[in-house]
């Protein structure tokens, strides 16, 4: 103690203290997810990994990017090296801990706020339960810490000059590897702007003497870069792939299309469709090239009409399926389907400059309809910031998370071959059943036996209320004798707890495989009548991990918000005790300020796009956490310090009173 200054940042000889703690808990971080392996599901994560396997191979399947290739170059280039996809992402983790613990470090001058803030990130249940499942969110939290951290190196200090051109190009290839993870364009504008911003409030008194010509060329030196690479990336694509592209979202076709068809004031006005049946049938009468694509456009059985059903709940409407709507009845993207819809989408422009089709202002993915989704977007904005503090609290609360979805034998070797998924954590002999319920009945459990009669266990039917006032009922069940049972078949049947024998399903001789879906009819008689459901039950299998591993994640889960609250403790209470300059609280005001703007301007984006076309928003916004963290910390540490500024004022005011009153007393 040196005042009221604690010192913290130990001698030098200690400092070897400092890594072999850090060594220490990284060890232990990755034994806990040692056995962890990405799991094999179906779209979109089985899309990524067709993608890592095939993307610019010249193979059948490599197409046109169905998403953003930054994920699939990463994999691409970890597997060439010979590391497994899983586990250089628990590398990456590690060392974008490492890099929050060096910039917080020396920003608040505390090498154990430092240390705190790379235990709760590297411990995150949030990356941890994600990182199993091969999509792009774990990827771009983490990119988010590093384009703050290395953003902020770069606009914050304009008077020092400090930020080296090599360091600026990186950060310019973090800002591209961003863009090509996630088509987020727009938010990457404003991040810049907002951290631009604050840099010129925290340095106004330096910058109203003069702009640093250097500093204003590394400003603009950032995006350039950036724009550049994204620009160079859609010219190989379009020589490779002959449309100029990042991904089939953002093909020019595509969006041409759509924002043409935004433009079309449809007869009835329905939420989540702008773009109606009735609309895109108007399209087709004024435009040749999209009559050729009518029937398909217009067909109910289409994948997009019964997915706007069960999002939705339209019938007879894609509603805010339309991308996918289109690139399905197009044939997919490719360099005809692109030049199809460009010629489409002039024909509807011209069509409206005649006067011949209706106009209104529109343009993909805004809903025109505002005055239904003005009035829900501070709600969801609230919940989009909790879960940029606070994700799922329902993670790891199964005891796996198991291959659910149809993944065949092929789909599921593209997560082989692609991410080098490892031996020993493959889906091995781990077999479970889950059954949903598709009928109406009032069976109560489920009960499996093997080929020889022998029982192999009974599951209770879960029964939950579901909307509409209806009721939802499924199962699981796993399999203890794991090497018997894989080589005989099994065998079910629905049983009442009332009358067991009356109601058992017979003459099931269909033996269930990993992976394969069977729809099974169970009969009850109940009150003189036959009723009928239908199970839909697959046979699954996940990889293996060991009790204490899974025990450690599970607690650490339901733990995750109070190790927040003493993370947010610790950075309060060393603000209280460490002292610092004017001007650097100054700037960690500022920086605090970035950091909680890209935060609100992400969440933002986001909750729009949920109002707008309804895909799910707490996926999104989740990869947040890992920054905020940061921030939060980083928060915590300035209101400490206002506490201290309280306290050291209010005893000096005692003091001072205490002179007054009594003159014998001595100032010194």
């Amino acid at each position: 103690m040196s005042g009221t200054n604690l010192v913290i940042c130990g001698p030098r000889q200690i400092r070897w203290m400092q890594w072999l703690f850090i060594a220490v808990v990284s060890i232990l971080r990755l034994y806990m997810s040692g056995r962890d392996e990405i799991v094999a599901m179906p779209p979109d994560s089985s899309n990524y990994a067709l993608q890592a396997v095939h993307y610019f191979d010249g193979s059948h399947y490599d197409r046109f990017p169905i998403n953003p290739p930054g994920l699939a170059i990463f994999t691409k280039t970890v597997v060439a090296i010979g590391l497994p996809y899983k586990l250089s992402m628990d590398l990456l983790l590690i060392a974008t801990g490492l890099v929050g613990r060096r910039a917080l470090s020396c920003l608040t001058g505390s090498w154990l706020l430092g240390a705190v803030l790379f235990v709760g990130m590297i411990f995150s249940p949030w990356f941890m339960f994600r990182s199993r499942v091969y999509m792009t969110e774990p990827m771009a939290g983490l990119l988010f810490v590093w384009l703050f951290v290395f953003g902020a190196y770069v606009v914050f200090w304009p008077h020092r000059n400090r930020a080296k051109w090599p360091i600026v190009v990186a950060v310019g290839f973090l800002h591209s590897s961003f863009l090509l993870v996630r088509p987020e364009t727009p938010v990457l504008i404003a991040f810049w702007g907002v951290l631009t911003f604050a840099a010129v409030l925290a340095n106004w008194r330096f910058l109203r003497r003069g702009l640093s010509r250097r500093w204003l060329l590394q400003l603009v030196c950032v995006p350039v870069i950036a724009l550049g690479v994204i620009f160079c990336m859609k010219q190989i694509h379009g020589v490779h792939f002959g449309v100029k592209g990042i991904s089939c979202g953002g093909a020019p076709g595509l969006v041409a299309l759509m924002n043409s068809l935004y433009t079309i004031p449809p007869e009835e006005e329905k939420r989540f469709a702008p773009v109606t049946r009735q609309s895109i049938a108007l399209a087709c009468d004024h435009s040749q090239t999209l009559n050729q694509y009518r029937r398909q456009l217009l067909n109910v059985n289409m994948g997009a009409y019964r997915i706007a059903k069960q999002q939705h709940d339209i019938d007879g409407e894609f509603a805010s399926i339309l991308n996918w709507h289109l690139i399905n009845c197009f044939g997919g993207i490719n360099k005809s389907s692109n030049s199809a819809m460009l010629a489409a989408s002039k024909e509807l422009r011209q069509a409206q400059r005649d006067q011949k089709l209706g106009w209104r202002f529109g343009m993909y993915p805004i809903d025109p309809l505002w005055r239904q989704w003005i009035e829900m977007t501070p709600n969801y904005f609230g919940q989009a910031l909790k879960a940029s503090v606070i994700p799922s609290d329902k993670l790891f609360a199964n005891d796996q998370l198991f291959d659910r979805g149809p993944v065949d034998a092929v789909m599921r070797s593209y997560f082989d071959d692609g991410l080098l998924r490892r031996n020993g954590t493959r889906a091995g002999l781990k077999f479970q059943v889950y059954g949903s319920l598709k009928g109406k009945s009032q069976f109560e459990r489920v009960r499996f036996w093997s080929k020889v009669g022998r029982p192999l266990g009974m599951a209770r039917i879960m029964r939950q209320a579901a909307e509409g006032g209806s009721e939802s009922r499924s199962f699981e069940f796993n399999f203890e004798d794991q090497k018997q049972l894989a080589d005989q078949d099994v065998f079910i049947e629905f049983v009442n707890d009332e009358d067991e024998q009356s109601v058992q399903r017979r003459d099931v001789r269909q033996r269930l495989q990993p992976t394969v879906m069977s729809k099974i009819e169970a009969n009850s008689e109940e009150n003189g009548g036959l009723i009928s459901e239908t199970w839909i039950v697959q046979f699954t299998n996940s990889g293996p991990i060991s009790k204490l591993q899974r025990n450690l994640q599970q607690k650490l889960s339901a733990n995750y918000i109070f190790g927040l609250a003493a993370l947010i403790t610790v950075g309060f209470l060393v603000g209280v005790f460490q002292r610092t300059g004017r001007r650097r609280t100054r700037l960690l005001r500022w920086l605090v300020f970035a950091g909680w703007g890209w935060v609100c301007v992400r969440s933002a984006f986001y909750v729009l796009i949920e109002v707008w076309l309804h895909w799910g928003m707490d996926r999104y916004v989740e990869p947040n956490s890992l920054l905020t963290l940061f921030v939060m910390m980083l928060t915590a540490f300035l209101l400490g310090q206002g506490a201290r500024i309280i306290w050291v004022w209010i005893f000096w005011r005692r003091k001072h009173v205490v002179i007054l009153e009594n003159p014998s007393v001595s100032v010194l």
